[in-house]
């Protein structure tokens, strides 16, 4: 029998998207005011009619969605999840299958150590 994928792991996994993107953890901080601030950047879970799906916090504390706007359920999220940080993990090192299936090295990607700067 599969093993249902629990809100924990999922969440653990949207946490890892965001470090290896260096993104803020949370969507939400508070300035030294008090006042409840937006963390720009931040991907998080959005969970409503039973589905599950990711959003990004845009300027302003709005949101918007990450990939598909279709809802999916938590053990399909994690994949896709999974897949992200896979693919951000392998752009980092300069490599990435292409859509044909070939190996694509020494790849520009920006912040990473293929930058060049």
């Amino acid at each position: 029998m599969a093993q249902r994928t629990t809100d924990k792991q999922l969440d653990y996994q949207v946490e890892c998207l965001n470090r290896e993107l260096g993104l803020p953890l949370t969507p939400w901080s508070m300035d030294a005011a008090g006042h409840n601030v937006s963390n720009v950047g931040n991907i998080h879970i959005d969970s409503a009619y039973g589905g599950y799906r990711l959003e990004q916090m845009v300027k302003g504390g709005g949101t918007r969605v990450v990939g598909d706007a279709q809802r999916m359920n938590k053990g399909q999220l994690w994949s896709a999840v999974r897949m992200m940080i896979d693919a951000v993990q392998q752009a980092k090192k300069g490599s990435y299958i292409d859509s044909f299936g070939r190996k694509v090295e020494n790849a520009y990607v920006p912040g990473s150590e293929n930058d060049g700067r």
